[in-house]
């Protein structure tokens, strides 16, 4: 397998991030978005991108940031791929509003520190 640049990655996640926002801004809540099955079907696939390209990034990057819920943004990505039916919309919906943009905040201070 190629090795890509955590740069690479975190643009990934840059792009998936922007991807589920921009997929969401009709909905009013978890609830409405999990009746629009193929605008949730998109989200989910974006957060499962997500959760790969941490996957890929996480040996690098997880000791000069250990406060970085690493793990818990991994087991997000599990879920979504090996628990589909049991997953809440609600969590859904509070991490794309909560923690999607406090991930990418953290992501571009990463990308700073690589360059």
């Amino acid at each position: 397998m190629i090795e890509r640049d955590v740069n690479l990655y975190i643009e990934d996640i840059f792009d998936a991030i922007d991807k589920i926002n921009s997929y969401v801004l009709v909905h009013k809540d978890g609830g409405e978005l999990k009746n629009d099955k193929k605008t949730y079907e998109a989200v989910m696939m974006n957060f499962i991108i997500i959760g790969e390209a941490i996957k890929n990034i996480y040996e690098q990057v997880r000791e000069k940031y250990p406060k970085v819920e690493w793990k818990e943004i991994m087991d997000m990505r599990n879920m979504l791929v090996h628990e589909y039916w049991g997953i809440d919309e609600k969590v859904v919906w509070d991490t794309i509003k909560k923690d999607l943009p406090e991930l990418k905040e953290i992501l571009l201070r990463i990308k700073k520190g690589l360059n």
